[in-house]
């Protein structure tokens, strides 16, 4: 399979992740940043700098896609994808 399609798939899933946090981080009084052994609860200022990180992620990632050859929209061709901002 070639890597750059792979790539493509990955980020466009992972921005769709990200897209799907940012929406319901309106109503969550905190997020919770987890790994394998820990976590921490993010509430209020913090909550919101946690959201502007995953935006520049997201924009980083997009950023990519673009450098990859992925458009806004492009018709008619089954190896593209629309970023969602």
């Amino acid at each position: 399979m070639d890597f750059k399609l792979v790539r493509i798939d990955i980020l466009y899933f992972e921005i769709a992740t990200i897209n799907n946090i940012l929406k319901s981080v309106s109503e969550l009084n905190f997020l919770e940043v987890r790994s394998e052994d820990f976590w921490v609860y993010l509430e209020n200022e913090r909550k919101m700098m946690l959201v502007e990180c995953l935006k520049e992620i997201r924009n980083d990632m997009i950023k990519e896609l673009k450098e990859l050859g992925v458009t806004e929209e492009l018709e008619n061709d089954s190896k593209s994808c629309k970023n969602h901002r």
